[in-house]
């Protein structure tokens, strides 16, 4: 999700990176909790980073639409949980 086209190309819309776009998107769900992790300051600061900017309808429709290629949210190996690898 982070690299795919629609997703850099809303964040580019807002001045921001992929990661806000998504943890915006997950906490704008019913019934979905999200715990974001960071390895590094500068990540943490991107992850707060999602209350100053709203998503568009037609926003919220494309990046809903991505659910459809079972895209990964949580891809490099370090932060894979346990029961996602192999």
């Amino acid at each position: 999700m982070l690299s795919d086209r629609v997703t850099q190309e809303i964040a580019t819309g807002h001045g921001k990176t992929a990661a806000p776009v998504g943890l915006k998107w997950l906490i704008q769900q019913l019934d979905i909790g999200v715990a974001p992790r960071a390895l590094e300051v500068s990540e943490i600061e991107e992850n707060i980073d999602l209350f100053d900017f709203e998503f568009s309808e037609a926003e919220q429709v494309r990046i809903s639409a991505l659910c459809d290629k079972n895209l990964r949210i949580v891809d490099p190996v370090v932060r894979r949980p346990v029961w996602d690898e192999g």
